[in-house]
C-alpha cells in the first residue's frame, strides 16, 4: 500500500475572512483508492467543491500563492491557479472515478464550518478513465495538488474574479499531495 497526504492551508483568507485548514489522506493499493478529507474553518452550510489538480505533462503541480494573482485584484481565482497547479483532474465528490465535475455531490459544511469526506473507489476504473481523459497520463498523486472551493454568496468579490461561478469556485484552501514514507 502507498500512502499520500496533503496538509491543506488557507488561500484567499484576506478576502474571505476565513482561515480554513485540514488534511487529505490517500491510501492506494492494487484494488482501491481510499480518500479522506477533513476540513475546518470553511464557510458554513456551503457546498464545497474539492478537486485534485495537476499537470499532465509529468511536471510537478504546485499550490497557488498570492504571487499567481495575475490581475492584482487581491484574489487568486480559479483561472489563475491553473498556471501553477494545472487543471482539475479528479473531482472529490460522490464518484471520483467517473471524473464528472458537473455533479453537485460535493460535501456541504456543517453550521460550524467543518466537514469530513470519505470515499473508496476501484483503482482500475479510476486509472482507465484517467488515462482516457488525459491522453494516457499517469495518476501520480505525488505530483498533484488538492483544492477546496466555495464562499457564501454575500462575500463581495472583485468584478475581475474569473470563472463561471466565482462564489462556488473561489479557491479557499489548497495543499501539496506528498507520498508518506512509512519507513
Amino acid at each position: 500500500m502507498t500512502r499520500y497526504e496533503a496538509i491543506i492551508t488557507p488561500l484567499n483568507e484576506a478576502k474571505t475572512g476565513l482561515v480554513p485548514h485540514g488534511k487529505a489522506s490517500f491510501e492506494l493499493n492494487e484494488q482501491r483508492l481510499k480518500i479522506t478529507v477533513e476540513m475546518t474553518g470553511v464557510p458554513a452550510k456551503v457546498l464545497h467543491h474539492q478537486d485534485i489538480h495537476g499537470l499532465v505533462n509529468n511536471r510537478l503541480a504546485e499550490p497557488a500563492a498570492m504571487t499567481q494573482d495575475a490581475n492584482q485584484d487581491g484574489v487568486i481565482d480559479y483561472v489563475e491557479i491553473e498556471h501553477i497547479s494545472g487543471q482539475p483532474l479528479i473531482p472529490l465528490n460522490e464518484a471520483p472515478q467517473r471524473l464528472d465535475f458537473t455533479a453537485d455531490s460535493y460535501p456541504v459544511a456543517n453550521e460550524k464550518g467543518d466537514y469530513d469526506y470519505y470515499k473508496e473507489v476501484g483503482i482500475d476504473e479510476l486509472v482507465r478513465n484517467f488515462k482516457d481523459a488525459y491522453n494516457n497520463a499517469k495518476l501520480d498523486l505525488a505530483k498533484r495538488v488538492i483544492y477546496v472551493y466555495g464562499v457564501a454568496k454575500d462575500i463581495e468579490l472583485p468584478k475581475t474574479v474569473q470563472g463561471d461561478k466565482p462564489h462556488v469556485m473561489l479557491p479557499i484552501a489548497c495543499g501539496q499531495i506528498m507520498e508518506i514514507d512509512e519507513g
